[in-house]
């Protein structure tokens, strides 16, 4: 998932970062059960969510994420 300033912008509402935080919940809400990971990347990749079975651990994670966690990466602005 792109966790980069671009992902702020409100081309779509309310903006890019959170329709793809619901797109990605309703994707894992389908696919259970099923083991999941999240790999998240802002010009480089952090990963907050390991290769897991449990996917309502992924979930919590993403509802609790925000662009704001991660470092901005100078080198891509």
């Amino acid at each position: 998932m792109d966790v980069s300033l671009s992902m702020s912008a409100t081309d779509l509402s309310p903006s890019r970062f959170v329709v793809a935080k619901e797109l990605i919940t309703d994707l894992v809400a389908q696919l259970r059960p099923v083991s999941v990971s999240l790999l998240v990347f802002s010009g480089v990749p952090f990963e907050p969510i390991v290769f897991s079975s449990e996917s309502s651990e992924l979930l919590d994670t993403l509802d609790r994420m925000s662009i704001q966690d991660f470092p901005v990466n100078s080198e891509f602005l």
